[in-house]
């Protein structure tokens, strides 16, 4: 039975070797993974017009794919997908790195949400985009996805992954920490109801509503602190 203090390398998906590239991330267990929050956000819903991408931004665009390739570079071990973008207003270059398998995946003609990083290409003097997440606007899941801190071996997709199911368990669900009293008063949600909209929000809405809650849990904490070392500094 999977519980908050199940060592994360006995979860489904994981294993000694993932375990120790989760542990890097200070995730050690499943409470601590509950715990790890996103950084920000790739908000699907509202992608951008490909000529107002700036250098520098993360971005988001909806557009179809009219040419696709692989390129070997000179290092072996590396291997670069690049393709052209278009939506109704111009078009830019993508690029993945060692993702070969993508090229099953992506096709010509065919339309996704793109997300990544909008870089300057000075050989070529024009904006490119390094993928790093694509979706598919007629699926049915999430539109709002969490990007998480990661490490060498670990993906945002991964932690998603590992994330969504743990949140459906009983056995995995976080003592309440706070009165009913000071919730209703400060107008928090709950505490697992936090963690569920901080991981997967359906609404911008629900993010606010969970870093609410979370951060006044942080200031509640650290006030309850104090006045322990306050009384014990009286007693002495």
């Amino acid at each position: 039975m999977i519980k908050l203090e199940t060592s994360i390398q006995y979860m489904k998906g994981v294993g000694p070797k993932m375990a120790k590239k989760l542990q890097r991330l200070g995730i050690r267990n499943i409470r601590d993974l509950l715990f790890y929050f996103p950084r920000r956000y790739d908000d699907f819903s509202k992608p951008q017009k490909i000529p107002s991408l700036k250098v520098g931004q993360d971005a988001i665009i909806k557009a179809k794919i009219f040419q696709i390739k692989q390129n070997r570079t000179r290092r072996r071990w590396m291997s670069i997908i690049e393709a052209m973008l278009a939506d109704d207003s111009g078009e830019i270059r993508a690029i993945w790195f060692n993702q070969p398998f993508l090229m099953k995946i992506l096709r010509p003609g065919s339309e996704f949400l793109f997300a990544g990083k909008v870089n300057w290409d000075f050989k070529r003097r024009q904006k490119t985009l390094s993928i790093t997440q694509y979706e598919n606007p007629s699926a049915d899941r999430p539109i709002i996805l969490p990007v998480y801190p990661e490490t060498e071996g670990l993906t945002s997709k991964y932690l998603r992954r590992l994330i969504k199911p743990i949140l459906t368990f009983r056995t995995c669900q976080v003592s309440e920490v706070l009165p009913g009293k000071i919730l209703r008063e400060e107008n928090l949600i709950g505490l697992n109801e936090a963690i569920r909209k901080i991981h997967f929000p359906e609404r911008t809405a629900n993010i606010e509503a969970a870093k609410k809650r979370l951060g006044f849990d942080e200031l509640f904490l650290i006030g309850l602190k104090m006045l322990s070392i306050k009384k014990e500094l009286q007693s002495e």
